[in-house]
């Protein structure tokens, strides 16, 4: 991303966010590439499983969890109050967050963006599975002009 010289006026991260080891440069990276849309569809953990809104949760059962920089406490005792895998439907061992709506939309929103549009579907996911999908449409708010 930072190679990119132009801005584009929209960007989607399609499964991109989850995979990441540095989530929040890579949003700024993509965002700071965008002028008017920015579009997110991936597999989200709806607030109704998580006890807190804004969560973000790292999946230590993933293989990328070795490259995490940090090793905290709390890291080790995710799995304790909630088992995010759905090893029977898909493969998360290259997952690497699991994260609520709010989470995604508040950290977009303190970036200047504006959540336009939200749905949820079950997707390819079964209706066992504690993950949804989600997408999300984000407009760029408007800088005031200058003198305003």
């Amino acid at each position: 991303m930072s190679t990119l010289d132009a801005s584009y006026d929209l960007a989607l991260a399609y499964d991109v966010p989850l995979h990441q080891t540095d989530l929040m440069q890579t949003l700024n990276l993509m965002l700071s590439k965008t002028s008017r849309f920015f579009l997110v569809s991936q597999p989200i953990l709806p607030e109704k499983t998580m006890p807190f809104r804004n969560s973000l949760v790292l999946l230590s059962g993933s293989k990328a969890y070795s490259l995490i920089p940090f090793r905290e406490e709390w890291a080790e005792e995710t799995d304790y109050w909630a088992n995010f895998s759905d090893a029977s439907v898909m493969d998360t061992s290259h997952w690497i967050w699991g994260m609520t709506p709010s989470f995604t939309e508040s950290v977009i929103k303190s970036h200047g963006w504006k959540l336009v549009y939200k749905e949820f579907w079950r997707g390819w996911l079964p209706k066992s599975s504690k993950w949804r999908m989600c997408g999300l449409i984000f407009k760029k708010r408007q800088q005031p002009a200058r003198g305003e």
